[in-house]
């Protein structure tokens, strides 16, 4: 519906009304996976029933989440399959993604000795390394390439505990979300899939946390009848703590942080179905909507990333509403004049610009001045940072957007920081894309 421009959902018409706290759910969700802006927290009407602000939940959509309405998918889904294409790993995504949106692709053999056996192939599946710390999605991975190359067994799926009808409703699918991530990335993707690599692998559970920002949980110790010790995990949806199901084959392995795809109750605990390991980095990284952060630490310093063509810098943080504490972690530096600061020091340096190399070893003042915090008792230094943050230049592809559009951006105020006899061979060679 975002799609189509109806930004205030939760006032739309519907003939019959979905439960307004599902819609205020699903909004934030929307919120956390970039694919609808956050609303502003200025002017807001509180609701006529008194639950809240008329406005909070009102975001238009974002580019990104145009793009993951291409696919039909449930957005932690979608989500996914855009990381995935970032990262390298769409074709395999899209298997993944294909597994996890049909249900009970496994079913739970009745002979012990075929249970036993199943058992032990999923085990094998799994693998062990990083192949292991996928988990369950891993198993699913590799189940559904599996059956690919199976197609004329027909006791394939009875042998491997796989229902038959689910896996062609998976082969289905891939082929449907091939196409349209074909179209959209306007890229051939092949329905043959290598075996993942490691890095493969490690890419693979990053786009998994990614889609699951607030499916994240985090190992804590139960004390039971006063004396054991049961491992067990702490949610941000649930209070009481639940455990990693029995079938998983991450079940023996706890690791410190797992994503899950559902929540099951038993007659006694909740378990996690459908878990990996994540990496607490990758939460920092790829859920920042979750986390909050720490200053950007001065040891080691900010840096210039050219792969990514932005200013990063380490940070520690805290997790969700559980503040769990997350190590410190490379992400990109905070914006504000501080980020405008850095960066334009990197530019001096000639890291943002390779072609301005040339001159770093002639400039008047050292860049390094930039980021000291009398940087704007300099008119050189000044002028910089107001042209800078007066067009919202942080980053590489928005410098260059900027020389795009206006050739002399920053010529006059480069030249500052330069000995007038090299200011014709600048002009000339400007801008230095």
């Amino acid at each position: 519906m975002k799609s189509l421009g109806i930004d205030r959902v939760v006032n739309f018409p519907f003939p019959s009304p979905p439960d307004q706290v599902a819609l205020e759910a699903a909004e934030r969700l929307l919120v956390l996976l970039d694919a609808v802006e956050r609303p502003r927290q200025v002017g807001r009407r509180p609701k006529k029933d008194g639950g809240g602000s008329g406005d909070q939940y009102c975001g238009s959509i974002t580019s990104q989440g145009r793009q993951m309405a291409q696919f039909g998918l449930h957005p932690r889904f979608a989500k996914m399959l855009l990381l995935a294409q970032q990262r390298g790993v769409l074709p395999l995504a899209i298997c993944v993604v294909a597994a996890l949106s049909v249900d009970q692709l496994f079913v739970q053999p009745d002979e012990k000795g075929l249970h036993a056996r199943v058992t032990q192939l999923r085990k094998a599946w799994a693998g062990q390394g990083e192949s292991l710390l996928l988990g369950d999605i891993m198993v699913l991975l590799k189940a559904v390439g599996a059956s690919a190359f199976a197609t004329r067994d027909a006791s394939f799926c009875v042998r491997h505990g796989l229902r038959a009808q689910a896996i062609r409703e998976v082969q289905q699918l891939r082929k449907q979300l091939t196409d349209i991530a074909a179209a959209l990335f306007k890229t051939q993707l092949p329905l043959d899939l290598e075996p993942p690599s490691v890095d493969d692998v490690k890419q693979l559970r990053r786009v998994v946390v990614g889609g699951c920002p607030d499916q994240v949980a985090h190992r804590i110790d139960v004390e039971t009848d006063g004396k054991k010790r049961r491992r067990s995990y702490q949610t941000e949806l649930l209070e009481e703590p639940v455990f990693l199901h029995p079938d998983s084959v991450l079940a023996a392995e706890t690791p410190e942080f797992v994503v899950f795809q559902e929540l099951a109750e038993s007659t006694s605990s909740t378990y996690m179905r459908g878990v990996s390991a994540a990496e607490p980095s990758a939460l920092a990284m790829l859920c920042p909507q979750m986390c909050r952060f720490d200053k950007p630490a001065e040891d080691p310093p900010p840096r210039w990333d050219a792969a990514k063509g932005i200013v990063v810098c380490h940070r520690t943080a805290s997790f969700g509403r559980c503040g769990w504490s997350l190590p410190s972690t490379e992400v990109e530096y905070p914006a504000g004049l501080e980020r405008f600061k850095w960066f334009a020091r990197f530019l001096l340096d000639g890291k943002v610009s390779l072609a301005l190399a040339q001159f770093t070893g002639i400039l008047l003042a050292s860049p390094v001045v930039m980021t000291k915090s009398w940087a704007r008792l300099q008119p050189r230094t000044e002028s910089m940072i107001q042209a800078i943050a007066g067009s919202n230049v942080d980053s590489q592809s928005k410098i260059e957007a900027k020389w795009k559009e206006d050739r002399q951006f920053l010529l006059k105020e480069y030249c500052l920081w330069l000995p007038e006899a090299v200011h014709p061979k600048v002009r000339e060679m400007w801008p230095p894309l």
